[in-house]
C-alpha cells in the first residue's frame, strides 16, 4: 500500500506541472489568451472607486452648496429658472466712495466695468441700488480678481445688504499662474489684475422696491482683489437704481451716423464727434522742443532725452506737479480737437480729469476720455505709443494756451500733443507760465 501510494503521488505531481494550454515548438511558448492569472474575468478592468469630495461650504439660507470643487450636485448658484443679472461696479449709477488711500476711478462698462485704486484704500465704499419687482430670495455672487491665495468677498471686505452684514465661508481659489509670492518685491503681470472670476457667497433676502447693497474696505492691505461686478441669480425682475444721483447724459446732436455735432460737450456719449467737414491740418506739438513747458516743483525739465526712451517722463509720485503747457497760433476762431501720443498701450485706461488738473486759456477743462492708447491690450507698455483724445476745445483767434498738471501717484510717457481744427490755420507758439 505504501508503495502504491507513493507512485500514485508522483503520477499527480507530473501531471500538475504540465500548464494546461501551452504548446511547444522549438524554444517558442505562447501562452494561452485565456489565462487571467488571480483574476477572474468578471466586472470592469477600468472601474476605479469613486471619489467623493465633501462640500466646504453651504449656503446658510438654502443649504445647498457653494463650493465648486465638491461632488454635491445640488448647488446653490445654479441657475435653474432663474435670471442672471450682472451689474457692473464702473457704472456710473453705482456710487463709490474713496477711503484713506485716496478717490476712486470708476472705468467705464465699454472699458472693463471695473473700479481702480480699490486696494489698499481703507473706508473705501461701493454702494449698489438693486430694485426688485417682488420679494425675493436670489443667490447672491460677484466678478472679483483672483489673488494668489484663495479670496472671499465677505471676510476681505465688510458687505451688507440693506443693513444687513452678510458672512459666508465661500472662497474662490488662488490663482496659480501668479508670480508674486507673498512677503517678496515680486510684481504680478498686469494680465493677471484684471483675471476676472466669478464665484458666489450664499442666498439673500431682497424686498420689492429699492434694496441697498454695500461693500466696504475695511483695511489697508495689498490682499485686496480688482472688483467688476456683483452678480444676482433671481426669480423676479432686477434692475439696477441710481445710488450716485448721477444724470446719464443724453445727446441731442446726433446727426444720421449718429455722431455727435455738439462741439461744446465733451462728455463720454458726446466724444464720437463729426468731423468730416474740417481742415484736419494736424497740428503736431513736439514735446522735445523747446516751445513746450514741461517742469516740476522739484525740476525744470521733465524731458528724458536717454536714446529709446526720448519723452516726457517721471510723471509718478516721483515729483510734484508736473506741469505741461502747451500753445498754438489759431488764424480765426474755430474748434480743435486734441489728442496727445502718450504711452501705455493698455485697453483699462483711466480719465484724464482723473490724472490731471486741465485748463484751456486760463478755464478748467472737463472731459469724459479715457486715457487708454491700444484697446487690443491689457498691458502697460511704455515703449507703445499712440495719440489718445484729449477733447474738442474752442479756439480764438491768436495764441491758445493747454495746460496738464498732474495729481495723481501714477502717470505714462508723453511724446506729444496733436491738434485738429475746423477752419483756418494753425501753427506752434512759444508756451509760457
Amino acid at each position: 500500500m505504501k508503495i502504491k501510494s507513493l507512485a500514485f503521488l508522483a503520477f499527480f505531481l507530473i501531471l500538475s506541472s504540465c500548464s494546461t494550454g501551452t504548446s511547444t515548438s522549438g524554444d517558442d511558448a505562447t501562452i494561452d489568451e485565456s489565462w487571467h492569472g488571480n483574476f477572474d474575468g468578471t466586472g470592469d478592468v477600468d472601474d476605479d472607486p469613486e471619489i467623493v469630495i465633501p462640500c466646504k461650504a453651504k449656503c446658510p439660507i438654502c443649504g445647498k452648496c457653494l463650493d465648486p470643487d465638491c461632488s454635491d450636485e445640488e448647488k446653490c448658484y445654479d441657475l435653474g429658472t432663474r435670471t442672471k443679472y450682472s451689474f457692473y461696479t464702473g457704472d456710473h449709477s453705482v456710487k463709490v466712495t474713496g477711503g484713506n488711500g485716496g478717490n476712486i476711478t470708476q472705468v467705464p462698462v465699454s472699458q472693463g466695468g471695473y473700479i481702480e485704486n480699490w486696494n489698499n484704500n481703507e473706508g473705501a465704499r461701493v454702494e449698489f441700488q438693486i430694485i426688485a419687482k417682488e420679494d425675493t430670495v436670489a443667490c447672491f455672487g460677484g466678478k472679483i480678481g483672483m489673488m494668489p491665495e484663495p479670496m472671499s468677498l465677505t471676510s476681505t471686505c465688510d458687505t451688507y445688504i440693506n443693513g444687513e452684514q452678510i458672512l459666508s465661508n465661500s472662497r474662490l481659489q488662488g490663482n496659480s499662474n501668479w508670480p508674486y509670492i507673498p512677503g517678496t518685491e515680486t510684481i504680478p503681470s498686469p494680465n493677471e489684475w484684471y483675471n476676472f472670476t466669478e464665484y458666489y457667497v450664499g442666498c439673500v433676502r431682497l424686498h420689492k422696491g429699492e434694496n441697498k447693497i454695500e461693500i466696504v474696505n475695511p483695511k489697508r492691505g495689498a490682499y485686496q482683489f480688482n472688483f467688476q461686478q456683483i452678480i444676482l441669480l433671481s426669480d423676479v425682475s432686477l434692475t439696477l437704481g441710481n445710488a450716485s444721483g448721477y444724470a446719464e447724459h443724453e445727446c441731442h446732436h446726433q446727426n444720421e451716423d449718429g455722431k455727435c455735432t455738439d462741439y461744446t460737450c465733451n462728455d463720454i456719449k458726446c466724444l464720437d464727434k463729426d468731423t468730416s467737414s474740417w481742415v484736419n491740418q494736424n497740428l503736431i506739438l513736439d514735446a522735445k522742443e523747446d516751445y513746450v513747458l514741461k517742469y516740476s516743483d522739484t525740476s525744470e525739465n521733465l524731458w528724458n532725452p536717454a536714446q529709446g526712451e526720448e519723452c516726457i517722463g517721471y510723471i509718478d509720485s516721483g515729483n510734484s506737479h508736473q506741469t505741461i503747457v502747451w500753445s498754438f497760433e489759431a488764424s480765426e476762431e474755430t474748434f480743435v480737437k486734441v489728442e496727445l501720443l502718450m504711452s501705455g498701450g493698455r485697453a483699462h485706461g483711466t480719465a484724464y480729469n482723473d490724472t490731471w488738473d486741465l485748463s484751456f486759456d486760463g478755464s478748467t477743462f472737463t472731459t469724459g476720455a479715457i486715457a487708454g492708447a491700444n484697446p487690443d491690450s491689457d498691458k502697460w507698455n511704455y515703449t507703445m505709443y499712440n495719440y489718445s483724445l484729449i477733447g474738442y476745445m474752442h479756439a480764438t483767434q491768436g495764441k491758445n494756451t493747454f495746460k496738464m498738471v498732474h495729481k495723481t501717484d501714477t502717470g505714462y510717457n508723453i511724446r506729444g500733443l496733436r491738434v485738429n481744427n475746423a477752419v483756418g490755420t494753425m501753427s506752434t507758439a512759444k508756451a509760457t507760465k
